[in-house]
């Protein structure tokens, strides 16, 4: 019968294990997947504009490209991926909304709406790409983040 090192678990635990953990199968963050005309130009509007980092890119010149911001990541991709409306949203949740919203002013992002309140409990500010792709950022607490009822 093997033995056990409480060490090793409690160094386990300490560096983020989930000791209840028993899923293999566990799902990462989704990543969306936009659609855009031109690749290179979105590219540099989420890098210039949004402050994400170009993590990859594909073909010369780019025929997809993924983007990076802290947690957050973005694939662009030209044209139509299978059965992808034009004009994708999402949400991404963040600290503070609105210094987020000063940078993107200064960086000359296409604000949509500013940052405001919402009732369902988030500050809410909404950013557009030359495409047409709207991303949610707002600053709200755990239970709204997993809420998917509020438009």
């Amino acid at each position: 019968r093997p033995t056990t090192d409480p060490t090793i678990s409690d160094l386990l635990i300490a560096a983020g294990a989930d000791p209840e953990e028993r899923s293999v199968n566990r799902m990462e963050p989704p990543v969306p997947i936009f659609s855009v005309t031109d690749v290179p130009k979105a590219l540099g509007y989420y890098i210039e504009r949004l402050g994400f980092a170009s993590m990859f890119t594909w073909d010369d010149p780019p025929t997809f490209a993924t983007v990076a911001r802290d947690e957050a990541r973005i694939f662009l991709s030209a044209g139509r991926e299978s059965g992808q409306a034009p004009g994708s949203w999402i949400s991404i949740f963040l600290p503070d909304v609105d210094a987020l919203h000063r940078e993107y002013v200064e960086r000359g992002a296409l604000i949509v709406t500013p940052p405001e309140d919402y009732p369902w409990g988030v500050r809410e500010m909404r950013v557009q790409d030359p495409d047409g792709n709207v991303i949610r950022m707002g600053t709200g607490n755990e239970d709204v983040r997993n809420d998917d009822d509020h438009d």
